[in-house]
């Protein structure tokens, strides 16, 4: 079951690498609880919600303005509660700015078998601001 789960983190970060967010969720329970912790300015995605379909939405959103460039997986932790940590490096671009930012994040994915139940996700929130004070007016 742990490689199961690390597959389904691998695989989600990858459809997100492609802008594929609904692959993304394909292992996600319908009722998902998700909390992106991030600057207040950081776009439609940060917050708490639940649901596939609310959070589907949310990261839909927030790829009509930003492409993910790169998306590596740097390291999964698997943990002995069904809970697992991953570490990302990431590049993103506005889509019609010449704005990147680039940075590291963290993942906290609770799983109940191989759906996940809960993802939280964990940003740099001082590289994350200056980001977004550069481009809030434009998304």
């Amino acid at each position: 079951m742990r490689d199961l789960r690390k597959r389904i983190v691998e695989d989600a970060c990858t459809a997100w690498e492609v802008g594929n967010s609904k692959a993304a969720l394909i292992n996600f329970t319908d009722d998902v609880v998700f909390s992106v912790h991030a600057p207040e300015r950081a776009a439609s995605v940060i917050g708490c919600g639940q649901g596939k379909a609310e959070l589907e939405r949310r990261l839909g959103g927030y790829l009509e303005n930003i492409q993910v460039r790169y998306y590596e997986v740097l390291r999964i932790m698997v943990r002995g509660d069904g809970t697992l940590r991953s570490s990302v490096r990431f590049i993103y671009r506005h889509r019609r700015e010449p704005f990147e930012i680039e940075g590291t994040m963290s993942h906290v994915w609770r799983f109940v078998g191989d759906k996940v139940v809960r993802l939280e996700i964990f940003y740099d929130a001082l590289r994350m601001r200056a980001f977004y004070d550069l481009v809030a007016d434009r998304m």
